[in-house]
């Protein structure tokens, strides 16, 4: 068996109910800033938890964060963290966020320029060097919940890179077996067969002497392969739910690396394709974490001197026109209305009868009949 270390002071928090618990295991008398990827959270009710469970503490919000978290979007966070005086950072999402979140944490007070924390590979192992961090996971697969290591992409050089060092564990994870209940099939798959993949790194290498770590590996293997096809597809079966995190947490939280020769050429090379190429895979909720667009624009209180940046992103989260509100439909109409008048090159497959449709299809208060008439200018263009 090799000479090995083994170090993880992870709090890990694991069950129903567990976000609970958040407002004791952050601290009280620092500002924390609270980072995500954007769209899955508010779907699957987990902002809603972290909000009702901190209703005392002073939250600054960062979303936006991408799968393959970028370098440049997590410099912005690391720009507030400085301005804000921020003293905790709270990652609530899956690995792409927990592992940019570990970027932040390593940048804020890194002196230098932070790409080469990245292109230098430097290991953090002094823990008053980094902002300290918790997590809420709710996407199992990379083990980023219960490990000290990222992967973070420089977009302008198209460089996917590591970062990591004993001083960039999570504070505290808090892991939820009953979030995945809203995961798309395809996305929960993506997640087997990455815990699966992580473990076989480890140990379909070549013979040595750690027969304890060999039937580790081989229990989760097992019950990948067990549980996996059925999580798939009843994932509110707690059971099996909570096996599947379970294992993706084991599969990369170090144990059964330790004394082992390990491999992870099969990583790199994926590093080098999605690096060049933005590969993600289809369904995958962090996809949609991606904002369409971004409106940046500045606050100032009424009492205040100085003013302060704020972020709005803007999300695609899926839904048909048909399900969007009368007041979304009525903006869209006279939008679409302008654009035809002016003859845009913008107005897409656009029409007066579509206009008409959408404004017909409202039911919104008319009560000084503005509303009525503009239907009636519609109708005007269309029967021109």
């Amino acid at each position: 068996m090799l000479n090995f270390e083994l170090y993880n002071p992870v709090n890990y928090v694991f069950g129903k109910g567990q976000i609970e618990k958040l407002a004791d295991l952050l601290p009280s008398n620092t500002k924390i800033l609270v980072a995500y990827g954007g769209g899955s959270i508010f779907k699957n009710g987990v902002y809603e938890q972290v909000k009702k469970a901190l209703p005392n503490h002073d939250i600054v919000e960062f979303g936006g964060i991408e799968p393959n978290p970028r370098f440049e979007t997590l410099m912005k966070a690391v720009d507030i963290i400085r301005t804000e005086k921020i003293g905790f950072i709270l990652a609530v999402g899956g690995g792409s966020v927990i592992d940019g979140v570990k970027f932040i944490s390593a940048a804020v007070h890194f002196e230098g320029d932070a790409a080469d924390i990245l292109k230098k590979r430097i290991l953090f192992k002094d823990v008053t060097k980094v902002i300290p961090f918790g997590t809420v996971l709710t996407l199992p697969a990379t083990g980023s919940e219960m490990n000290s290591g990222a992967v973070v992409t420089i977009e302008a050089t198209q460089e996917k890179l590591t970062l990591g060092g004993s001083a960039l564990f999570p504070v505290f994870s808090i892991v939820d077996p009953t979030v995945i209940t809203s995961l798309p099939k395809r996305q929960l798959q993506n997640g087997v067969v990455d815990a699966f993949t992580h473990v076989m790194e480890q140990y379909l290498t070549y013979k040595h002497d750690a027969v304890l770590q060999d039937r580790i590996s081989e229990s989760i293997l097992q019950t990948l392969i067990e549980i996996g096809p059925d999580v798939v597809e009843n994932p509110s079966d707690y059971k099996l739910a909570s096996n599947f995190v379970w294992s993706a947490t084991m599969a990369l939280n170090g144990l059964i690396q330790k004394g082992v020769p390990s491999d992870w050429a099969t990583h790199m090379i994926g590093h080098e394709l999605t690096a060049l190429y933005e590969i993600v895979p289809m369904d995958n909720p962090d996809f949609r974490d991606v904002p369409t667009f971004t409106i940046d624009f500045r606050y100032k209180e009424p009492t205040s001197d100085v003013s302060t940046p704020l972020e709005l992103l803007i999300f695609d989260e899926g839904y048909s026109f048909a399900e969007a509100s009368d007041f979304m439909k009525w903006t869209a109409s006279t939008a679409a209305f302008s654009m035809l008048l002016m003859e845009s090159n913008y107005k897409g497959t656009c029409s007066y009868e579509k206009v008409s449709e959408w404004l017909n299809s409202t039911n919104l208060v008319d009560e000084h009949g503005f509303k009525n008439e503009f239907k009636s200018i519609v109708n005007m263009a269309k029967n021109l």
